[in-house]
């Protein structure tokens, strides 16, 4: 029988960590508990300095050897973690704009062009005076009754459709045409509410100036 130590403390193994000295057969001189081959160790035919010398550099070799591949197994992950992503686009860069600068039949600057307007452009108008129709055919402001001016909806230019509202100007009598009933409004009071029909007032709701409220109807 030979005796030995186990040097397996990569695994570990617990007979390498407590460095207990073990007896097996030289034909077969490995660890018991992890399999692992034993180094030799004094008392065995290969007692001596040399086994003590042996043991040590096997396991300074080993641990040598744990730390390279640690090194490299960091290397390699190092390499992968900050290596730029080769798929990423890159941005376009804008193509720089040759401005060619017009010259006349002597080969001087010629004198700047007026802009023109491009086609479809609108046109500058001049502000309308209260009373007249807006651009809008469908929706009017300040249209003017003549006793008052009216916003709302229209229909080709001429107040039709419901919601719209009626600003009193001066004092007027709406024919209500129900047994020659007629509604005097005064400057000041309002129509909300107010229903048109092809440009004729039908219906709404007359807010008094004094704050009294009715509604109204006109008869065809």
């Amino acid at each position: 029988m030979a005796k030995g130590k186990c040097i397996n403390i990569g695994k570990p193994c617990d007979l390498a960590i407590s460095e207990e000295i073990q007896e097996a057969d030289e034909a077969n001189f490995v660890c018991k508990s992890c399999g692992k081959p034993l180094v030799a160790v004094g008392g065995s035919d290969n007692k001596g300095s040399n086994g003590d010398t042996n043991a040590r550099n096997s396991k300074k070799g080993l641990i040598i050897g744990l730390c390279c591949v640690g090194a490299a197994a960091l290397g390699v992950g190092g390499y992968f973690m900050f290596k730029p992503d080769e798929t990423k686009p890159v941005d376009p860069v804008d193509p720089i704009e040759t401005v060619t600068e017009a010259v006349n039949e002597d080969g001087e600057p010629a004198d700047p062009v007026d802009p023109v307007d491009p086609e479809g452009a609108a046109e500058t108008t001049a502000p309308q005076e209260p009373g007249v129709t807006p651009a809008n055919p469908n929706y009017l402001k300040a249209y003017s009754l003549g006793w008052g001016t009216y916003e709302g909806p229209a229909v080709d230019g001429v107040p039709d459709g419901p919601g719209g509202t009626i600003t009193v100007k001066k004092a007027h009598s709406i024919d209500l045409k129900a047994g020659g009933e007629m509604l005097d409004v005064q400057p000041g009071d309002m129509i909300v509410n107010a229903k048109f029909r092809n440009g004729k007032l039908v219906q709404g709701f007359l807010k008094r100036k004094q704050g009294e409220g009715k509604n109204f109807n006109i008869g065809i």
